[in-house]
């Protein structure tokens, strides 16, 4: 799911999430991306960080859509249901005023 909205109504949607209530949020910026891993020559990923940057492998399960890379100011919350191993998210893109949730919970 994603949503565009004005910034005062991004901050009532997260103090009023329950499943968000006492978080503090992980924040990106330029300085501090989130990155796909790099692949080599065969295309097979390069396990690597650089320990400045957070590096994952693309979702396959998750829209064309949906904001993967961060290079800009952007805050993450987790979604942890209980009972679920795998936690979703919620991305605020604070570049766009667009939130984005991925919940994919099985």
């Amino acid at each position: 799911m994603r949503f565009t909205a004005d910034p005062n109504d991004i901050e009532w949607f997260l103090a009023e999430s329950p499943a968000l209530w006492g978080q503090q949020p992980e924040r990106f910026s330029e300085t501090r991306k989130r990155l796909e891993y790099p692949k080599d020559d065969q295309e097979d990923l390069i396990y690597q960080g650089d320990g400045q940057h957070e590096y994952f492998v693309p979702r396959p399960t998750a829209p064309a859509w949906y904001k993967q890379v961060i290079i800009g100011p952007a805050r993450r919350y987790y979604l942890r249901p209980p009972r679920y191993q795998l936690p979703g998210e919620v991305l605020v893109d604070d570049e766009t005023n667009t939130v984005y949730i991925y919940a994919c919970f099985s």
